[in-house]
């Protein structure tokens, strides 16, 4: 019978507004919810549903690296998967807003070195 995985964490992230002590960089401070967006016209339904089957999606995704990475399933036959992998389990909704502002000659990238970061991307150019 196989071992269920050990995980070292179950913390979740503190969202309570702070400074960084670089100069003042203002951190969530947006007061608004879905609710005032909606109001405002600044968001509709159906963009508003498509934003969190996006961040349904990346958390399907990142949890299937996690349960991989730890061994809590086998992975296909002659698997090979090298390397580091930073998810960011819990700040989806940071991936699917920032992607709904992207348009199709949009190009983008990750700036963290030596991951693999599998967050969703604009087509690059040889896919289009």
């Amino acid at each position: 019978m196989k071992k269920a995985p050990t995980y070292l964490s179950d913390s979740r992230p503190k969202f309570t507004p702070f400074e960084i002590n670089c100069g003042k960089i203002p951190a969530y401070r947006y007061k608004g919810d879905l609710q005032s967006e909606l109001k405002a016209k600044t968001l509709g339904p159906e963009e508003a549903v498509a934003i969190l089957e996006d961040m349904l999606v990346i958390r399907e995704l990142e949890e299937m690296i996690v349960k991989l990475r730890s061994g809590a399933y086998e992975p296909i036959r002659e698997f090979n998967y090298r390397g580091p992998t930073h998810v960011s389990v819990g700040q989806e909704g940071t991936a699917a807003g920032a992607c709904c502002a992207l348009q199709l000659p949009d190009n983008i990238t990750s700036t963290t070195a030596a991951t693999a970061n599998p967050s969703p991307r604009a087509p690059s150019p040889s896919a289009r």
